[in-house]
Formats: structure tokens, C-alpha cells, sequence
């Protein structure tokens, strides 16, 4: 019995190294060298940066001290380019001499198909105009997260082509095109490794990482050529992640009562549907200019403080709120709350102008640049927990112990259920 379980592991690891070698995934098992070579085909330009670290010890003294951080990246073009070869048959043809052949009723089909918004005054010219830029535009999102890996943290980014049926065909077309069944927008949308770097939770050296990210922002305003010679542009459209990685990317600060990476909402007051409803969505652009309002948050910021406006003393405090033009408070907890409740948790600038705080986002080429405020794997994860908790209640008792028994089947054995768990129990 032993020899034939043997046997059966044997031939289903087989199998499956088998399938793996077929993929364009890093694998994580086998032989060591194999690892490290096929990571470093992919992941192909390392950096290994130096900064020094300037603080105040309690006597008064500045302390000096280094740190490096170390990694590997994928560069955004070759990412880019990587993306056009393998989207190269679900993506739609239209050229230029397609589009001058088109009528001004056909072009505002092609506009209404796709939900494009257009006005009927707009002449024939401007309707192709805007007909071929958003059919030669893609969009571009990234995600970033971290994680403890053998006892050093290490942060990944991913870069992922956001599904847009004006450039890609859809389901039906494809199957119409192809014979085959497949989902266009699963395969649009998986990643590529773009970063894998050494680093702690610390904002710091996080934000070390943002001059590799400009380098690669410089170049993503340059088309791509298609294979026919038709030029796409590429647009870096959203950043997604967990509620730790959105307040890092736009500067929010992490736990307290402003959690909220978007609007900065009270955490005590976030059942108050009117008062959640009046806290409006808070622009990166609008996010740089409150920071810099400030007198103290300006110069400090300037000096590449990643925390401008923390332990402020009250002479500091009188001076950021006057340049703030607030002019109340007395004492230093009055004037330190008003501080709080004009940042309502905007702790710095955001994490692509980190190293050139004045300028605009549209210089980096992230002018439409957003953070999502949420992340469906921890967002559903708990909901689905809810639900499996509560159903059982709402059903028969055989149906219950149904539905018992497979939670049982799925998550019983595990002492830590991850929302990743609670998504597989589905």
C-alpha cells in the first residue's frame, strides 16, 4: 500500500513540473541554480542604493546613520512590450486608414458601443480624434504589497493591462474569431513581476524605492509599435492593494482615526451616512498642495522628511496653522488638534513626488493617476465569512449540516484562515 501511495506521488509531481515548465510563472521549488537563473532572465536590472539617515538624539545630537536597500526590476517597457506580444490576438485592428474610411454615423456606433462619451455638435474630425485615442490607449495599473520572507521583509510590485472591450475583443468575439472559449479579460488582466526588493515596513525605505519607479514613468509617455505599425500609448491609470499599501502610496498616514486612503473620514464617524457622504474624494494633486500649504510641512517636507507635521512644537504648530490662515487655540493640544481635523490624516506628500515635492504629477506622467480605495481579496474575505457563518442558520437542518460539513471540508483544518482561504471556499 505504502509503495503504490509512493508511486502515486511520484507520478503526480511528475505531472506537475511537467505543466509548470509550460508556464511563464517564477517557480518557487526545484533546483536552486534553475531558480536563480530564470529569475534573473526576468527580473534583468539590479540596484543596490545607499542613503543616509539624519536623526535627533535626546540630547539634542544629530545622528548619522546608513541604510541600503537591494533588488531586482523588470523594467516598465519591457513589461509594455512583453504585454503587446501576448494580447497581440485578442487585441482589436483599427488603423488610420480604417478609421478615414469610416462615415460620421459609423464612428459614433463604434463611440456607442464602447460607452464613449461624445457630443452631437462634434464634427466628423473630432469624433475619429477621439475614436482613435482611446482605441490606441492602454491602461496600466499597479499593486504592491509586503511580506515576510526567511526573516527579511521583501516588497513585490506588480504591473498588470487593465480589460477595455475598445481594444480588446470581447468573450463572444473572440470565440466567434477563434473557435475556442476563453476569458479575454482573466487573460488581459494577469500580472507581471515588475519589483522584488528587500525591505522593512518603515515608509523610509519604502519610499527608496520611488526613484527606480520614476525612472521607468520617464519612458512610458514613448508608443509601442504593433506589429502592423500602429502606435500605442500606455497610461499608468490605478494603483490597488491592501489598506497599508494604499495610505503608503498616497501619503495617508497608517492606522488612527484618519485610516481612509481616499477621503479621510473620521473612524468614530463612519456610520453617519451624511456626514460619510460629505467627505469627498481627495485628489494626489490635492493631497500635495495641503501639505505644502504649510509653512513647517513645506520646508520639512523639502528636506526629504517623510513626516513633516509629527511632534510639532507649539512655536511649530502656531506657525504651520497661521500659514494655514487658523488662527485659534492657545495651548498645545488645542492647536494640535486643529492640525489633525485641517490633514484629516494627510501625513506627507504622496509617494511618487517624494523626491521632488513640488512638482506635478502630469511631469512624472501620472496626471490620471488614482488610488483605489479598496482590495477584493481582504474587502470579501470577511463577507464571505459572514456569510458562510449565517446561512446555515436560514436553511433547513440537512441543509445545514451540509453546509457545515463543507466549510468543515475546506477550512476545518486550518488554525489561521486567510481571506486568500475564505475566497478558494467559494
Amino acid at each position: 500500500m505504502k509503495k503504490e501511495r509512493r508511486d502515486q506521488y511520484r507520478k503526480a509531481k511528475k505531472r506537475i513540473e511537467e505543466e509548470w515548465k509550460e508556464t511563464e510563472i517564477i517557480r518557487c521549488f526545484g533546483n536552486r541554480q534553475s531558480l536563480k537563473s530564470r529569475q534573473n532572465d526576468r527580473l534583468t536590472q539590479a540596484f543596490e542604493p545607499r542613503y543616509e539617515e539624519f536623526t535627533l538624539s535626546d540630547d539634542g545630537k544629530i545622528i548619522r546613520s546608513e541604510f541600503v536597500v537591494e533588488g531586482r526590476k523588470q523594467p516598465l517597457t519591457v513589461i509594455r512590450e512583453n504585454f503587446l506580444k501576448s494580447h497581440a490576438s485578442y487585441m482589436r485592428k483599427m488603423s488610420n486608414e480604417e478609421l478615414s474610411e469610416m462615415s460620421r454615423d459609423e464612428l459614433i456606433e463604434k463611440l456607442v458601443q464602447v460607452n464613449a462619451v461624445f457630443s452631437d455638435a462634434d464634427d466628423k474630425e473630432v469624433i475619429k480624434a477621439k475614436l482613435k485615442e482611446i482605441s490606441h490607449t492602454r491602461h496600466l495599473k499597479i499593486w504592491h504589497d509586503l511580506s515576510t520572507v526567511a526573516n527579511h521583509g521583501h516588497l513585490i510590485f506588480m504591473v498588470a493591462c487593465l480589460y477595455d472591450p475598445v481594444l480588446f475583443y470581447t468573450n463572444a468575439e473572440n470565440e466567434s474569431k477563434t473557435k475556442r472559449k476563453v476569458d479575454v479579460e482573466t487573460i488581459i488582466e494577469s500580472p507581471e513581476v515588475y519589483i522584488v526588493a528587500r525591505s522593512s515596513s518603515s515608509d523610509l525605505e519604502q519610499l527608496s524605492y520611488v526613484e527606480t519607479r520614476l525612472e521607468c514613468l520617464e519612458e512610458i509617455s514613448l508608443p509601442l509599435a504593433t506589429e502592423e505599425g500602429e502606435e500605442i500609448v500606455d497610461v499608468m491609470r490605478f494603483f490597488h492593494g491592501d489598506n497599508p499599501a494604499q495610505q503608503y502610496e498616497c501619503g495617508q498616514q497608517k492606522g488612527g482615526n484618519f485610516y481612509c486612503s481616499v477621503c479621510g473620514v473620521h473612524a468614530n464617524r463612519v456610520y453617519e451616512l451624511d456626514y460619510s457622504f460629505r467627505c469627498t474624494h481627495i485628489s494626489l494633486s490635492e493631497r500635495q498642495k495641503l501639505i505644502l500649504e504649510g509653512a513647517i510641512a513645506r520646508r520639512k517636507t523639502m528636506a526629504g522628511n517623510n513626516k513633516p507635521v509629527y511632534q510639532l512644537k507649539k512655536a511649530e504648530l502656531l506657525q504651520e496653522l497661521n500659514s494655514r490662515k487658523i488662527y485659534e487655540g492657545e495651548k498645545q493640544e488645542e492647536l494640535k488638534k486643529l492640525l489633525v481635523d485641517e490633514l484629516h490624516g494627510v501625513q506627507r506628500v504622496p509617494a511618487l513626488l517624494f523626491t521632488n515635492p513640488l512638482a506635478n504629477l502630469a511631469s512624472i506622467n501620472s496626471d490620471k493617476y488614482e488610488i483605489l480605495p479598496f482590495e477584493p481579496l481582504h474587502d470579501v474575505g470577511k463577507h464571505i465569512e459572514n456569510v458562510l457563518v449565517e446561512l446555515p442558520m436560514h436553511v433547513s437542518p440537512e441543509e445545514a449540516t451540509i453546509i457545515n460539513e463543507t466549510v468543515e471540508l475546506c477550512l476545518g483544518t486550518k488554525e489561521t484562515k486567510r481571506c486568500f482561504d475564505y475566497r478558494c471556499s467559494k
